[in-house]
């Protein structure tokens, strides 16, 4: 039975969503490794539109993405910077905990447009990293972002602890799940 195959008899929605993640990574690996293959720096950027909603809520059930809720609407993001001469570099991740959104991800490209991240060092280590002052911390430099998500009819936004959606008559109501 073919990998397609596989997903359309599949009936569990983790099922599917299992083969599609395994399909997704293996893509992107080939992909990765073909870009550093062409001996040239460059900067690979991955953003999801939304995540699956595999699960239910009590304003929405499962699959369902109308009201663009934090569960679906905050996914993870990732740039990697391949070096012409990757082979030579130990990897190194830098994590952004911290809220963000499209502006910070640009402004964090428009950084690399100003600052070239391959003329700086990119240390293999915490101890390298603290000790070495040519590194660039970048995670340190995007800036935080407020909560926001909206499609065509919806808007949702976090005030605090709490989310509130834009209703059609346009009121807020606050959300609760």
């Amino acid at each position: 039975m073919g990998l397609w195959n596989f997903y359309f008899l599949a009936k569990d929605r983790n099922d599917r969503y299992r083969f599609f993640l395994q399909k997704l990574f293996q893509d992107m690996t080939k992909f990765i490794r073909e870009v550093e293959s062409s001996g040239k720096n460059s900067v690979i950027v991955f953003i999801p539109e939304h995540g699956l909603a595999l699960r239910a809520n009590p304003i929405q059930p499962a699959g369902l993405r109308e009201v663009p809720l934090p569960q679906i609407t905050i996914v993870p993001a990732g740039i990697k910077l391949i070096r012409k001469d990757h082979r030579q570099i130990l990897p190194f991740q830098q994590i952004i905990s911290k809220p963000v959104s499209y502006f910070s991800l640009s402004f964090l490209l428009s950084s690399f447009m100003k600052e070239n991240p391959f003329q700086t060092q990119t240390p293999a280590s915490e101890s390298l990293r603290s000790s070495d002052s040519r590194f660039i911390d970048w995670s340190d430099r995007v800036p935080e972002t407020d909560f926001v998500s909206e499609n065509e009819e919806t808007r949702v936004i976090k005030i605090g602890q709490d989310y509130f959606s834009l209703t059609k008559g346009k009121q807020w109501i606050k959300l609760s799940w």
